[in-house]
């Protein structure tokens, strides 16, 4: 045991230690048998077990030399296992618990096969404890079997049916494909400027120019809106490129244009080549128009206008223009810019009647 030792223990190394240091951790029972060492100059660990001469000096007792020839190899600890017993005891009672039942099964088919296999006229033996002079039940077979035929008198008096026939299933007929609408492109715009001069033009005077371009439909307010239709040639020479152009489902377009006092917004669809048609409108002005509170323009419409229906004259006559106008669903909603905030009346036309349906303020 000459020389320099390491010992690694509890997932420590120690060393270098001589072998005097050595032998003395091993008898003040800081070396465990587990423990592994290694001599200076080696690569490999070895178990305590496998150093002779070392844990004897410890315990008193001289170690178990290894017979020549055979390598000594360190001591393995083997866990107990209580639990495999009965582990292995009820997988042999499962075994053969179904080893059992495939039997007893197997047994039970074969005499259900021999019972269903026996002739119709066969006679079963007689069952234990019942007399003999008692005939057996016949079974559902034996009289299937021996039933009679009907008289022929029955048979020559029963009317003869017309054979029956199946109605015939017509073919089915294939429906005709869809049709495909036509999507059209929108007008092509140029930087020339249009010939309505939206700087010092206004929003009202802008609806005019449009009702006078137009081709069909009609463009009066208080008539709702029926959707006008004008060329895109002279939409474009009229008014030219829009201010804001975004694309709208499924394929129209938003064209904004900014007036001399608001902003115009025109909702289009390209209805055929160099056609367009103006499915709806929105305006807004930039400055307030009264000086009136939003709370007294409300009071005044549930005192004059809440109580039923108008002609449009009578509704600017009750409530002055408005300062703004937009689509909400199948109405149309006002916007007056009071000097407190902004005030929204619904409006449903019907006709030539006008009928406030909603007052909003936001």
């Amino acid at each position: 045991m000459a020389g320099n030792w390491f010992v690694q223990s509890h997932g420590r190394q120690m060393g270098p230690l001589t072998a005097a240091q050595l032998r003395q951790l091993a008898r003040s029972g800081k070396l465990r048998p587990t423990d592994m060492v290694r001599r200076d100059g080696q690569a490999k660990w070895v178990a305590v077990t496998a150093v002779p001469g070392l844990l004897e000096a410890a315990s008193g007792v001289p170690a178990a030399t290894p017979a020549a020839g055979t390598p000594s190899s360190p001591a393995v600890h083997r866990p107990s296992r209580p639990w495999l017993v009965p582990v292995a005891v009820g997988a042999a009672v499962l075994v053969v618990a179904a080893i059992g039942f495939w039997t007893v099964g197997k047994w039970l088919r074969g005499k259900r096969v021999e019972v269903v296999a026996a002739a119709p006229g066969a006679v079963l033996p007689p069952t234990p404890g019942r007399s003999d002079d008692i005939p057996p039940a016949p079974r559902t077979g034996d009289l299937l079997h021996k039933a009679p035929p009907p008289p022929s008198s029955v048979l020559s008096t029963a009317p003869s049916l017309p054979p029956q026939r199946l109605p015939s299933i017509p073919p089915r007929e294939e429906r005709p494909p869809v049709p495909q609408v036509p999507v059209y492109p929108p007008p092509q715009f140029t930087d020339a400027p249009g010939t309505f001069n939206r700087t010092t033009g206004r929003i009202a005077d802008m609806m005019k120019r449009l009702e006078s371009i137009k081709t069909g439909g009609i463009i009066k307010p208080e008539m709702a809106w029926f959707k006008p239709t004008c060329k895109a040639a002279d939409f474009v020479a009229n008014f030219g490129r829009p201010d804001s152009d975004t694309p709208r489902a499924p394929a129209g377009r938003t064209y904004t244009y900014k007036c001399a006092d608001g902003v115009l917004t025109l909702m289009v669809l390209p209805e055929a080549e160099g056609q367009l048609r103006i499915e709806d409108y929105a305006w807004m002005r930039d400055k307030p128009s009264r000086s009136e509170t939003s709370d007294a323009l409300h009071t005044r419409i549930y005192r004059r206008l809440r109580t039923g229906d108008f002609t449009y004259s009578e509704l600017l006559a009750a409530l002055g223009e408005p300062d703004g106008d937009a689509p909400q669903a199948f109405h149309r909603r006002w916007t007056y810019l009071c000097s407190d905030g902004p005030l929204h009346v619904v409006l449903s036309f019907h006709s030539d009647r006008v009928l406030v349906a909603d007052v909003q303020r936001k």
